[in-house]
């Protein structure tokens, strides 16, 4: 498993530099011209150049600043909604009309609404970028509560748990995974979000300066910007993984702990429980383990009695049965009848004389 692993890794690096020797070969031969298609030589050359001078740190710095406020209050916002919203089916039948209303409208349709209201500001930046990344969270949210399981509500007021006690001890960490994957994605949604508010706004930030670069046709640290949003991306998408994986301990252990006892049963099942249909020892596999069985149990007979032995082979009901029925007859008297003498195994004809 570990090896499987580490080969797609090695595998997906692979081709992460193919595309790079590609795009290489493809500005080395000037197939596009070097004004709008620099080689990843240049733009490397620029990103360190950034660096060393600080403009870098600080347009990454604004953007992590905005992406990460925006998508705080998502967070915030999309759990507290969608736990309301899940916990409760009169808030799911009055409030899901409105939802689906807001749902389907597209930021970009509500940026001038922002703007008309807040004007270019950070205010305007974080409205744009909470309302484009709640929706993520809200909905997985709303999902992971209104999929648990109903018995835990019961046990809850069996108990006589409050609403608040419910959600934070039976709900929450139940739809904990939900609301972790949504939170991933909206991670991603408010990187995006932010660095349009930052090129729409003139907000300090990597959005900005890749503006900048692309009206100066200065195209090395135009790749500049844009490969460090794209590493900036899978960094916070890697951490977010790592910190669910690391929330989510409990999750996998349980399913360990499922598995090793459906394979523990498996193991403790019978042949003929356990067996295909189409297995090739068939009947005869199946009545030699019925054989075995029976030869197991043969010296476990010895030294017991007839009535014990019977006992022991018929069902419950029958054994009473047969110990009620047994228990009259040898309280009975034996007296002989009209036609004949009455013996253990039931009347036997006499002879006349």
């Amino acid at each position: 498993m570990r090896g499987g692993a580490i080969i797609w890794r090695v595998a997906s690096f692979a081709v992460a530099a193919g595309f790079i020797a590609l795009w290489q070969a493809i500005a080395s031969w000037k197939l596009v011209s070097p004004v709008f298609l620099p080689g990843p030589d240049r733009a490397w050359t620029s990103l360190v150049r950034g660096f060393s001078s600080g403009d870098l740190w600080s347009k990454l710095f604004g953007t992590l600043e905005h992406m990460a406020y925006g998508w705080l209050a998502a967070s915030i916002a999309g759990i507290a909604l969608g736990a309301m919203i899940g916990s409760s089916r009169l808030m799911r039948t009055y409030v899901a009309p409105s939802l689906e209303f807001l749902r389907p409208l597209p930021v970009s349709a509500i940026i001038p609404v922002a703007i008309a209201a807040f004007g270019l500001t950070q205010a305007m930046a974080l409205f744009v970028i909470a309302f484009g990344a709640i929706w993520p969270i809200m909905l997985a949210t709303i999902h992971g509560f209104a999929a648990v399981e109903p018995r835990l509500y019961e046990v809850a007021r069996s108990l006589q748990m409050s609403r608040l006690a419910v959600i934070f001890k039976i709900a929450l960490p139940s739809a904990s995974p939900d609301i972790l994957a949504g939170m991933r994605l909206s991670l991603t949604v408010a990187l995006i979000l932010a660095v349009v508010c930052e090129i729409l706004a003139g907000l300090d930030g990597l959005g900005h300066w890749v503006l900048l670069s692309a009206r100066a046709f200065r195209s090395a640290d135009l790749f500049a910007g844009v490969i460090l949003l794209g590493a900036t991306g899978y960094v916070t998408s890697v951490a977010m993984s790592l910190a669910e994986q690391r929330l989510l301990a409990w999750q996998h252990i349980s399913r360990t702990c499922r598995r090793d006892d459906c394979q523990s049963t498996a193991r403790h099942r019978p042949d003929h429980q356990g067996a295909a249909p189409h297995d090739q020892r068939g009947r005869a596999g199946r009545v030699g383990h019925r054989e075995h069985g029976r030869a197991r149990s043969r010296p476990r007979r010895q030294g017991l009695t007839e009535r014990e032995i019977r006992s022991r082979e018929m069902p419950i009901g029958a054994v009473r049965a047969a110990f009620s029925f047994e228990q009259i007859s040898e309280a009975t008297p034996r007296t002989p009848s009209v036609h004949g003498e009455r013996t253990e195994s039931g009347f036997s004809h006499s002879s006349r004389d």
